[in-house]
C-alpha cells in the first residue's frame, strides 16, 4: 500500500486527510504528519496506519486535557474521567494524563493541598471529612493524610467557631439537642472526642 494523497480538512485546517491507495484511510493533526514524516509516496503497512491512528486519538486526548487544565484545576482521575467519558480509550486517556503529571500542569498533591484549604478555611470541614471527599475525587489516602499533616488545621479553632456562630442559644442540656450538634458536626469530619470538648468548653 502506498500515500497517494494527503489533504488539509476544510473544517479543521489543523487537520490533514491521508489517502492510501486512492482512497481516505486515516487523518491527522498537522504537526503529527510532519513529526511522523508521512509522506505522498510513502509505502505503509496496516500496522503503520492503526499507529497512526492510535497518535491522532493521543493528540486529540492531549489537545482534551490542555483544555480542561486552562479552565481549572482537577486530580489526574478526574482528567481521564473525563476523557474515557468521551470516547477515549482507559490507555490513551490515562497516557495523556500521565504526560501532563510529567510535566507538572496535572498535581493531585497541589491539588489536594489547595482542596483542603478551601474545604477547612471556607467549609469549616473537619479532617476525616476533606480525607474521604479527596479519596472520592480519587486522591490517594496517603496523599491526602500528608497534605493534613503538612497543612496542620487546627480543628478545635473551628469547632468554637461554628459553635459561638451557630449554636451560642443551643441549650446543651436538652439531650435531643446536643445529640443534633454532635450529628452536625461529625458528619463535617470531626471526631468526637473534639466535639465534646469544643461544646464543654462553650458551657
Amino acid at each position: 500500500m502506498k500515500i497517494t494523497d494527503i489533504q488539509n480538512q476544510k473544517k479543521n485546517k489543523n487537520r490533514v486527510s491521508v489517502f492510501v491507495d486512492g482512497e481516505y484511510s486515516f487523518s491527522l493533526e498537522d504537526t503529527d504528519m510532519v513529526r511522523l514524516k508521512v509522506k505522498i509516496g510513502n509505502e505503509i503497512t496496516k500496522e503503520d496506519i492503526e499507529n497512526y491512528n492510535r497518535e491522532c486519538n493521543l493528540t486529540k486526548a492531549k489537545n482534551r486535557v490542555m483544555d480542561i487544565i486552562n479552565r481549572r484545576l482537577l486530580p489526574k482521575k478526574a482528567v481521564i474521567d473525563d476523557l474515557i467519558k468521551r470516547g477515549f480509550d482507559k490507555q490513551i486517556a490515562t497516557e495523556a494524563a500521565k504526560e501532563f503529571e510529567n510535566l507538572g500542569y496535572i498535581d493531585d498533591y497541589f491539588f489536594a493541598s489547595e482542596y483542603a484549604k478551601d474545604a477547612f478555611e471556607y467549609k469549616k470541614h473537619g479532617k476525616l471529612r476533606i480525607i474521604n471527599d479527596l479519596c472520592q475525587k480519587g486522591i490517594a489516602k496517603d496523599i491526602a493524610k500528608d497534605v493534613l499533616d503538612e497543612l496542620e488545621l487546627n480543628e478545635k479553632d473551628n469547632l468554637l467557631y461554628i459553635l459561638k456562630s451557630r449554636f451560642a442559644n443551643t441549650d446543651f442540656s436538652d439531650f435531643k439537642e446536643k445529640n443534633k450538634v454532635i450529628r452536625y458536626f461529625a458528619t463535617r469530619g470531626y471526631n468526637i472526642s473534639d466535639i465534646m470538648s469544643a461544646i464543654d468548653k462553650l458551657k
